[in-house]
Order: C-alpha cells, then structure tokens, then sequence
C-alpha cells in the first residue's frame, strides 16, 4: 500500500482545528505494545476519531472517545457497514497476504463482516445456538477443566499461569460446547494462536484454522450432538458458513477471554484494593474483572467499519474505502466519561463487548468462565502472589488483542487433589437476553433485565432500542432524589443535544415518546402550563363522583362475559381488562365508544418496541389520526369533559393545536394503559396464589391491599422514558454524575422489587407484606400521574366484581405460555385467557 493512500484527517470549516502536526500514528509496535494508553492519549489530543497506521503500512481511522465509539456503533449499518468488500486498499490487492490486518479484517461468510438481512440471519444462527448453553452446566465444566489444569502444576508451587492455565482453559472449555475431539482442537488451538498474533506465518495458520473448522463441521454433520456446532449446523448454515462462524466463535470466545483472565488475575494480585480482599471472599471476583473490562479490555482494537460516502462526525470527515476501528480501551479510558475510574467495579457501561447491532451475542458465557476460572484458582491455591516483581510482566504485541506474555507465581505447594465441585456465579443467574447494559426491546423478560441492571449498581450505562445511549436508573432512592431535581428535565426539545443536533432517526422506535409536546415531555413553567388544563378532571372530587358509573360499567362488562358460558375460553385483558379503563376515559375524556377497538389496536403500536423502523414510524400517524376524529368529534358535541375543555384552551390561545393533540395522546395512550396492565397483572397473579385470592375475597385482606402489591409487584409502566440533565447532576450518595445533556430512563420495574426494601423475597407476589405501598409505579415528584388514584379506584371495584362474579374461574394456559408484550415500557400481556367457570347466583 502506497503512502498516498493513507487517509487524512480532514475537519468541517464550521469546526476548523489543526491539523495534525505528523502522519498517522501507528498502533502496533514496541511502543505501543509497552504502553498503548500512551498512544490513545496522543490519539485522542488530535480529535475523536484520528488516522492511523494499524499495522506496517496498513492504514485507516481509530475511534478513540466514548462519544465517537457509540456513534459509529450505533450508526451501522445506516451509515457505516462491516463488509470489507468496501475497503478500498483491499481491493486493490495493497494488503499484503501476510498482513495481521489481512488476517483479521478480511471477508468472511459469517456474521461478523455481513449487513442487513444477511447479518441478521447469522447472527441468528449463533444467538439461537448459544442461547441452548446451560449456562450452570458451564460453570460447572469451567470448574472441572480448571481444577484439572490446577492439578496438572499444584505440586509444584510455581507456574506461568498464562501458559499453564489461562490460555488453555477457554480453548478447552469451548471445545467441549462445540463437541470438539481433542485432536482436532488441538489443531485449531495453535491456529488461531499464530492467527491472532499476527505472525509471518498468519496466512498459513488461517488456511490451517479453516482447513481444521471444516473437519469439525464435517464430523458434526454425521454424528450431531447437543452441542454449539451441531446447533449451527441445525440453522441452515452452509459449509462454507458454518465453517466461518465456528471460526468467529472460537476466536471471539477463547483468546480473548484468556486475556480476560490472565489480566483479571494480575490485577487481584498486584491492586491492593483487591489483594487478599478476593480471597477472603470480601470483594468479589466480579468487580475485579468488571474493572479489568474498562481498563484493559482483551480486544482492544477492532470492530472495522467503512463509511457509506463521506461522513461527519464532530468536525472530523471520514472517507470511504478506508477502515475505521473502535478502539474500545481508549473509549473506555475517555476523561470525559462520568464513570470515574475508582467507581467501575459492577459499573458495565464500558464498550469491552462492543455495542449495537454487532455487540458480543453472548458476554454472560464469557463472564461465566472468567469469573468461575479465578473463583477456582484462588480457592485452590494458597499462599498465591507473584514470582517476579509487577514491572517485570509484559504485554503481549499486536493491535488487535491484549494480554500478557506470561504470568510467574508462586505458592504453596499441594499435592491433594480437589473434587470437582458444582460453582454458581452470579453471572450464571443472568437472563440470557443480552447484555445487561442493552436494553431487550422485545420485553421478553423485564424483571431478568431489571435484576441484571440493579446487580450493576444503583444506575448504569445502557443502550435503549435503536442503539441510543442513555443511563437505567433502578435504585427507589437515587430515582427519587433525580425525580425531584431541579435540573432533571424531560424536555429533549430543550435538553438533549442528541435529539437538538438531529443524531436521533427519524425513525427511531421510541421517538413519539419526546417528540410530543405534553405535559409528559415538558419541564418547569411549561410542564406547569400543560398539567394545568389535565388536573381537574383528576381532582378528588371528580374522581369519588365516578365510582357509580364504574361500579356500572363494570357490572354491564361482567354480564358480556358471562354470557359466553363457563367452559369457553375467554380473553381478559381484551373483554374486560381494557374495555373498563376505556369506558371511564369516555365519561373523563369524552372518547366515544365507536372509536374504543381502533384505539385498542392503535396504542397497542405506540407501546410496542420491537417494531421496525416503517411499523414504529406509523403508529404515532394512526393514533394521531384518531385523535384527529375525537377533536372533530368534541368540536361538533362538546361536553363536560377533558377533550372539550382542551378545545376550549386551543381555541382561547393558551394550547397550540399539537398541544392539545399530545396531551389527548398522553391521557388515552400513556394513562388508559397503566390501568390495563394494572388490572391484568393483579388478576393473573391472583389466579396464580388462590391462597392469597381466598384472603381478598373473604375480607382478611382488603383489596387495596391487593392492588398496591400489584403495583409494586408488576409496574404497570416498566421503564419510563427519558429524562435529561440540564447540568451536570452529582449524586452524593451513590458517587454517580450525570453529565449535561446525558439521556436517563427510570425502570420502576426494577425499584418495585428492591431488595433493600421488600427484603430477599422481593420477587414474589404477597399480599400480606407490609412494603406495599413503598413503590414508584405512579412516578414521583412534579411528574406524578395524575391519574393515580382513578387508576386505584378501578382497579379495587374491577377486582372484587371480577372474583365475586365468577369464583371457581382460572387461566387456561400455564403461566409460562402468557406471552408479554413486546415492550419495554409497557409490562402486560398480549393475552389473558380464563376458563370462567360457573357464575356465582
């Protein structure tokens, strides 16, 4: 590759900076082997992402902030891609065969180097293989290989514990969930050994690693297992295929976790935070490699992305044909972050595992074998500390992964021999959803992700749908003190630089949620003017003056149902539990009863968070349009009633039309299904605790009891979004800092379930404990629901009606077959299917 072919760092006249004082800077090299935090500083001194020489003539772009790191990743493939047919130098025949870049960068038929539909079917492959990993069964292979390994030197009293133990341990342990025989792994061991340190014979290890995949996919083929292989095998993959992605499997499990583990045990033995502290069981295991992962992630440098046509990012142009890496350990080492260095111990909002659509499919398993290979070594070894002194271990070169070289230690020798025992990590309890720090947009599993994130820390850094960063707070207290701030706002109009400087798709799936202009979304004397017009109708007065037309409806309601005989399968949340919240927003709203099943439907989408692009775009329009007709409707029959008293506000000058349109869309879509999902859980988790049932409806425990622990229980709204820090916002009790302009979303999922108030059964449905009331379900502070007590109040005489009416009624599907909505704001059902029952007479 010739000079000119280096790329330049080119800046916007709006931004105009100096350029830089040399070329690009290399990152590889002696001196960058020795301290690569050096060059990242350097790097990050000439702007956010820099040209540089990734490897002897090999040129490109480096990533080197948090900021540019979650741009890029959560751009692809909208405006940058993997495929490396779009590299310019590459094409031209400019890389040499031999290059460790070539190695590491080049085509392949697997997920990693593919966008779009193709991407999305690999990657399904490999989700849905190591999704069938028992991840205690793994722990507890983990355990047994390590104790073998530990064996194998422990009479010694002295061992490399990078040769010895670290390095072999993850190969090991991933052959044995691919259903590897040993020789064959062997093989594939000093393959991808030689492929990753990018030696002269890189070209001749990569022939030999595919040669060795294509045995095993073979060998698979005619005698499947349950095992990952077979399991990718099983999902349509060609040869071809299947050979590549075994490929990126195994090189994206075992030699970076191995570097995971030999930095993770250097650190417990030379850091007299953790020294001795781990040992002794006081500091867990966890948060060192936790901290290892921002400080000196295994792969350092990666993630190869081309911008689709000249791109802009903060000043910087980027142009096409040339590869832009990520440096994950210099995005994790920005001085910019509000993470402080001394508080990343259970803090996972660092980029070790990358981050959008290309993320690691599966960093739980890759912290199981971590934590599971120093829980091990350190129980069994005692007298554990290194054989030479801390300035004496060095890193292994390249660009692309970091590691040591070797790891000297001694300690007492022994000759007995441990049984394997059974080793449960935290991690292994993690639902395997994802990462903790990327939200499931599918909402299959709230209170898994909920446990996963409060087990990271009173707050942590995450990624919402659509790769949008933004901090999940699930702490009761630290959401109370933000929700009473005064420089926490919800007005992104106002507060979000994100969402101001035009960085948020227009069709981004929860845009709707701060686009509207609605007392949800406003703050301070705005928030003030637009509650205003909203709280009379919620006033006391008026909710008490309500109870006979609910007691009403909700008679009229059970006398449809019952109708329907008592062997037949009926939907609940669509005969009763929605059809009731809808009849009283008709008498508080003034929402006629023909437009009742085109709202079901409508507010349905706008909850939904899994929908694509063009789905998620189009529900705002046919909620919009049918709030269109309720005006028209008011205008021509207007009554006493919210909509005709918001008319009367637009037509007096004191609401804009999209006010008055957007807070219709808060009291019908955001205050109409908090009262749903309320009333679907407290009746499935009834019908789940009869014992519990059975002390509501004979009086021993009333039934606003009952409805409060369904709110704590189940939060009606999951997580709320999103609120914005107006400055930067210290906490002084957690350390944490939300930094200006920083996006936050509230999961009241999480604070209902708090350990530290409910206690250690927080997770259970009781009626009969006495922390019911202590929930955030309704929000807190200026933005709490106005609709609150109405929302009590329905659900109370709902309740008892229900189970008086029909007694002997019970769900007609197991529990696990009631499919939640596809939401992460929203927690219900899709369905609620009973068996009635004889009526009561």
């Amino acid at each position: 590759m010739t000079t000119h072919h280096q790329p330049t760092a080119g800046h916007c006249p709006a931004h105009e900076q100096a350029p830089p004082p040399t070329g690009p800077i290399p990152i590889y090299g002696d001196a960058f082997t020795a301290d690569p935090h050096a060059t990242y500083r350097r790097l990050r001194a000439r702007g956010p992402i820099v040209p540089v020489e990734i490897s002897p003539r090999v040129y490109g772009y480096l990533a080197v902030t948090y900021r540019a790191a979650v741009y890029l990743l959560g751009n692809t493939p909208a405006r940058f891609v993997k495929d490396p047919r779009h590299w310019e130098a590459l094409r031209q025949g400019q890389v040499p065969a031999d290059s460790p870049s070539r190695m590491m960068m080049q085509p392949r038929d697997n997920a990693l180097w593919k966008d779009g539909p193709e991407h999305i079917r690999l990657r399904h492959a490999i989700t849905s293989a190591l999704a069938r990993v028992d991840t205690h069964a793994l722990a507890t292979t983990v355990a047994r290989i390590a104790d073998q390994l530990i064996d194998a030197f422990a009479p010694a009293g002295q061992a490399d514990l990078v040769a010895q133990y670290s390095d072999p341990l993850p190969m090991l342990t991933v052959f044995e969930l691919f259903g590897c025989p040993q020789e064959l792994g062997s093989r594939i061991v000093g393959a991808v050994t030689r492929v990753f340190d990018g030696g002269a014979d890189a070209s001749q290890a990569n022939a030999e690693l595919e040669d060795a995949c294509l045995e095993l996919t073979h060998l698979k083929r005619h005698r499947p297992g349950r095992d990952v292989a077979t399991h990718l095998i099983a999902a349509g993959l060609t040869d071809a295929e299947t050979v590549q992605t075994i490929l990126l499997v195994i090189g994206a499990a075992a030699p970076p976790t191995s570097n995971h583990i030999g930095n993770g045990l250097r650190r417990v033995l030379t850091d007299p935070r953790f020294a001795g502290s781990v040992h002794d069981g006081v500091r867990p295991v966890a948060d060192a490699l936790d901290e290892v992962l921002w400080d000196n992630p295994p792969v350092p440098n990666y993630s190869p992305l081309y911008a689709l046509g000249r791109q802009i990012f903060e000043g910087v142009y980027l142009e096409p044909g040339y590869p832009i890496l990520v440096s994950f350990a210099a995005a994790n080492g920005d001085p910019l972050l509000a993470v402080a260095p001394g508080a990343r111990a259970g803090n996972r909002g660092h980029l070790a595992f990358s981050a959008g659509v290309h993320a690691c499919p599966a960093p739980d398993l890759a912290r199981i074998i971590a934590e599971t290979a120093l829980e091990r070594i350190l129980d069994r070894l005692a007298g554990l500390d290194l054989d030479v002194p801390e300035t004496e271990l060095h890193n292994r070169p390249g660009t692309f992964l970091a590691g040591l070289t070797g790891l000297p230690v001694r300690f007492q020798p022994s000759t007995r021999l441990r049984p394997v025992r059974k080793v449960t990590t935290m991690t292994s309890q993690t639902p395997a959803t994802g990462c903790p720090y990327r939200l499931d947009g599918t909402g299959s599993d709230i209170h898994g992700e909920a446990a996963a994130l409060r087990a990271l820390g009173p707050a942590a850094r995450v990624l919402l749908p659509g790769n949008i960063p933004a901090w999940s707070v699930t702490d009761p207290h630290l959401t109370q003190r933000l929700l009473t701030h005064p420089h926490i706002s919800k007005d992104a109009h106002q507060h979000w630089p994100a969402y101001t400087n035009s960085e948020i798709p227009e069709n981004w799936p929860l845009r709707i949620w701060v686009d509207v202009r609605n007392a949800l979304s406003a703050y301070g004397p705005e928030h003030t003017r637009l509650r205003r017009p909203l709280a009379a109708a919620f006033s006391p007065r008026r909710v008490r003056a309500l109870i006979p037309q609910i007691e009403r409806n909700t008679h009229t309601l059970l006398d449809n149902l019952q109708t329907t005989g008592p062997d037949n399968v009926v939907d609940l949340r669509a005969r009763l539990h929605w059809r009731l919240p809808l009849l009283v927003a008709n008498a508080v709203i003034g929402v006629p009863e023909d437009l009742h099943d085109d709202f079901r439907g409508a507010v349905g989408d706008l909850f939904a968070t899994n929908l694509p692009p063009e789905k998620a775009a189009a529900a705002p329009a046919a909620v919009y349009g049918l709030i269109n007709q309720l005006i028209a409707h008011k205008r021509e029959h207007p009554g006493d009633d919210v909509t005709s008293s918001l008319i009367a506000a637009h037509t007096g000058g004191q609401l804009t039309y999209q006010e008055l349109a957007d807070s219709l869309m808060l009291l019908i879509g955001a205050g109409h299904e908090t009262t749903v999902n309320l009333l679907d859980h407290a009746t499935v988790n009834l019908l789940l605790h009869p014992a519990q049932l059975a002390m509501a409806t004979t009086g021993q425990i009333s039934w606003e009891h009952v409805v409060e622990e369904a709110l704590r229980h189940q939060a009606p709204i999951a997580t709320i979004i999103l609120r914005f820090a107006v400055h930067d916002v210290h906490d002084e009790t957690t350390g944490l800092t939300f930094a200006q302009g920083e996006a936050i979303a509230i999961n009241y999922a999480a604070a209902g379930r708090a350990p530290g108030i409910h206690g250690q059964d927080a997770d259970e449905f009781d009626i009969t404990r006495t922390t019911v009331r202590e929930h955030l379900a309704f929000g807190h502070g200026a933005h709490l629901c106005l609709g609150a007590e109405l929302a009590r109040i329905e659900s109370r005489i709902m309740l008892a009606a229900l189970f008086a009416r029909f007694p002997r009624m019970r769900l007609a599907v197991e529990a696990e077959q009631l499919r939640p909505l596809p939401s992460l704001i929203s927690n219900g059902h899709e369905q609620v299917p009973v068996i009635l029952g004889p009526a009561a007479t």
